[in-house]
């Protein structure tokens, strides 16, 4: 809306806008093959893992400049050999969106006590080994659940994640406690009640940064992350609770 002021940045040319643009933002290294021309080049790369592939850190180099959200991200990326300026850019929350709720409401169809996990169903995620720890600890008349929210990402439906489940189930006892699937898109209001009403919010994934985590703390909702990686630079054990680190792999999909 060329009536609407702009507070933030004139520097960033939005899809049609008829603005030259100052500068170019390429949102992952697939798309740093071929820099803009005329304008500054910034590579916005979120590093998960502590090993970048040489091609990435390649990739990197052909640009200007590179921002990550997180020391443990830059870390990895001047290891891997990227020579360009590297700035660590943090996420944000809107602390007046996210906030914590007047009175806490039960979760439909939950417990006492529910945990809620928000990822996409991709191995690097680890909700396999989420659900397995779940289902090892709990059972069914103990008063808990856990919410998995799977983003219907990557051919996620509720048709194929039930296959998964069967099989991660094979190995437990059937009398668990429930674990409630979702595989449905979700609005950030019903996110924010989501994260607002949860007993805890785990994520059991290593982190370039580890959003959901920062969301979640910022509705007042107690966390549970991997003491390891992007997270650690907001967690700490005196404001959530760190699982240590079994051992490491790199995912596959990663």
């Amino acid at each position: 809306d060329a009536a609407s002021p702009i507070s933030v940045t004139r520097t960033a040319r939005l899809f049609c806008s008829a603005v030259e643009p100052d500068i170019a933002v390429h949102l992952t290294p697939p798309l740093y093959a071929v820099p803009s021309r005329d304008v500054a080049n910034l590579g916005f790369f979120v590093v998960e893992s502590e090993r970048v592939q040489p091609e990435l850190a390649d990739r990197c180099n052909r640009m200007d400049a590179v921002a990550v959200p997180s020391r443990f991200a830059g870390d990895a990326c001047r290891r891997a050999g990227v020579q360009r300026p590297i700035h660590v850019v943090p996420h944000g929350v809107d602390v007046e969106f996210y906030a914590p709720p007047r009175v806490r409401e039960p979760l439909p169809g939950g417990r006492r006590f529910n945990f809620l996990a928000v990822c996409t169903h991709v191995e690097r995620k680890n909700a396999r080994h989420l659900v397995r720890a779940f289902l090892e600890e709990f059972r069914a008349h103990e008063d808990v659940a856990l919410f998995l929210l799977l983003r219907p990402e990557y051919h996620t439906s509720r048709n194929n994640v039930a296959l998964d489940f069967t099989e991660w189930e094979r190995s437990h006892e059937r009398n668990s406690a429930p674990v409630l699937l979702s595989t449905d898109y979700v609005s950030h209001a019903r996110l924010r009640d989501l994260y607002a009403n949860a007993s805890a919010y785990v994520l059991p994934s290593n982190e370039g940064f580890g959003l959901t985590l920062l969301e979640a703390m910022a509705c007042g909702t107690p966390v549970i992350g991997l003491d390891h990686g992007g997270v650690l630079e907001f967690l700490n054990r005196d404001n959530g609770w760190l699982v240590p680190r079994g051992r490491s792999y790199v995912a596959r999909d990663i």
